[in-house]
């Protein structure tokens, strides 16, 4: 990403930006509210992230020892 400096001054913003901050935000407001109301969703959720992980990590292991041969 190229970034043009007007004179030694900031930045320009990129115009995709806004919508780049405005989603996770939302999405994360609109988790906050959802564990308010149901405390026991953060077991589901971090239940869900390990398994995603997990299966992030052994694809990675498949994929490395596919190009190791």
């Amino acid at each position: 990403m190229d970034f043009k400096l007007n004179r030694g001054g900031m930045p320009q913003v990129p115009p995709q930006m806004p919508v780049v901050l405005m989603v996770p935000g939302f999405g994360m407001a609109f988790l906050g509210l959802l564990l308010i109301y149901n405390p026991d969703l953060i077991a589901y959720i971090v239940g869900g992230i390990l398994v995603v992980l997990g299966g992030l990590l052994f694809l990675a292991g498949l994929r490395m020892k596919r190009m190791l041969g």
